[in-house]
């Protein structure tokens, strides 16, 4: 018996939210009969829930002793398993997922399948009897003159990995979590662009897992060195203005006003705001920022970051047509 595939599903005929994990299982005909299915569902180290087994699971398949040059031939089946979550564990996720870098959920499936195997098969073999001698006659016979029949388990451990953009887009909504919009910000292919920004965008994701940690002091930190990198990577690119110490963002976009007031406004908004709070090092801390504000100032930065790109890319292109 082999797992050989699986996937993960999101329950949408049951009332509480649920998971449903399909398991393709190889089975030696004749030979193996899964009588029971269960486990458990793990996520960063720690069970979140049941595996119980479908209703829809067909177990058991008629055992028979089969010819020795037929004992190796296999069919693939099916195992369904549903597994209920309570707001607790599906909070639990979340936290856990917006501190991964790509986002993805990985589940693991520890599974008990149960099953009987058939140890006997048939033997073409020479007997003697009154009438003839030497005649051919099938006989039965054991592997390693074994029993012919026990109860064996198999314990897989099933890595499940749901990406991020299916959790947001297919799980999130129908486990009860809300929609969600995804920010892409586009890769830039001069690698000697792509470096100037790497500092910016590394401290943008620091940011991040320090806010999904609970480290708000830490977070503000990591988001003025994201935009002060941000904006000194612009300058050194030759987008400065003429008194040359702050970005000149009419030059980025040609000078369309419509998106040059956008970007300046994005960035006065995120520069006031992210100018609250002290150092995480300070002892006290003063005029402190909400974790609901700075998660709106990640956002709002990241959309920056999108727009600029995207610009960015666009003179990419012309330059190299």
């Amino acid at each position: 018996m082999l797992v050989v595939n699986s996937y993960v599903l999101v329950g949408e005929d049951s009332f509480n939210p649920t998971l449903k994990i399909v398991i393709e299982v190889e089975i030696k005909v004749g030979s193996e009969v899964l009588i029971n299915a269960f486990g458990d569902l793990n996520y960063h180290g720690k069970k979140i829930g049941r595996l119980e087994p479908s209703t829809q699971n067909v177990f058991g398949f008629p055992l028979f002793a089969i010819k020795s040059e037929l004992k190796d031939q296999s069919v693939k089946y099916n195992v369904g398993f549903e597994c209920k979550l309570d707001k607790n564990v599906l909070k639990y996720i979340s936290d856990g997922r917006k501190a991964e870098k790509n986002g993805d959920v990985v589940f693991i499936a520890e599974i008990r399948l149960i099953y009987l195997e058939n140890r006997a098969y048939i033997i073409e073999s020479r007997v003697q009897t009154n009438l003839a001698t030497n005649n051919t006659a099938n006989m039965l016979s054991t592997l390693n003159g074994t029993s012919y029949l026990e109860m064996r388990t198999y314990n897989p451990q099933i890595p499940m990995t749901i990406k991020s953009s299916d959790w947001i887009n297919d799980f999130a909504p129908k486990l009860g979590l809300g929609e969600y919009e995804i920010i892409e910000i586009p890769r830039l292919n001069a690698v000697n662009i792509k470096e100037k920004f790497s500092n910016s965008l590394s401290a943008l994701e620091v940011s991040r897992k320090y806010l999904y940690s609970l480290n708000n002091g830490s977070a503000m930190s990591s988001l003025r060195n994201s935009l002060r990198e941000f904006n000194e990577a612009l300058k050194n690119l030759g987008y400065r203005d003429e008194n040359g110490k702050n970005v000149d963002y009419g030059k980025i976009f040609d000078r369309n006003k419509n998106n040059e007031i956008l970007v300046e406004t994005l960035q006065k908004n995120l520069y006031s705001s992210s100018s609250r709070g002290e150092e995480p090092a300070a002892a006290h801390m003063g005029n402190s920022v909400e974790g609901y504000e700075i998660e709106s100032m990640i956002f709002m930065t990241y959309s920056l970051y999108k727009m600029v790109f995207e610009k960015l890319r666009e003179k990419e292109e012309s330059e190299g047509d």
